[in-house]
């Protein structure tokens, strides 16, 4: 996936039909740039659209994540967007599980592979705890 120039899909095995999508977003660029495809594709009208950042200490990103809600709502998608405290791949897991999301978008390894490799990768552990299917934008 480091390697992909394109978005990566990465589906589940069982197939249900998407009508909430959960976008995690932390304002890096290719955050930025899952969501002018979102805003788009034809393939997001109608869906129920949450913007989320999970802030881990690293302070809040309001204006940044406002702004992405607004550039949805402009291409006519609803989106709401919110805040959640806590680690990354644990607070999102839990929401997508406890509020019934469908489909996940996130930008794809945001920091460096030398972090990665001390820290892990926020990413990666999303692909292995989620089971709905996410799509990954570099």
């Amino acid at each position: 996936m480091r390697a992909s120039t394109v978005p990566v899909f990465v589906a589940s095995r069982a197939f249900k039909p998407i009508g909430k999508v959960l976008v995690a977003y932390e304002g890096s660029p290719s955050a930025m740039k899952a969501i002018k495809r979102m805003s788009k594709s034809a393939v997001c009208e109608g869906l129920e659209i949450t913007l989320l950042h999970v802030d881990n200490g690293s302070g809040p990103i309001d204006a940044r994540i406002d702004d992405a809600a607004l550039a949805l709502g402009a291409a006519g998608l609803s989106a709401t967007a919110r805040t959640v405290e806590g680690e990354p791949d644990e607070a999102l897991q839990v929401i997508v599980d406890s509020e019934g999301f469908d489909f996940q978008v996130m930008g794809a390894y945001g920091h460096s592979r030398i972090r990665n490799l001390i820290i892990g990768s926020t990413t990666t552990a999303m692909v292995q705890a989620v089971k709905i299917p996410v799509l990954l934008y570099r």
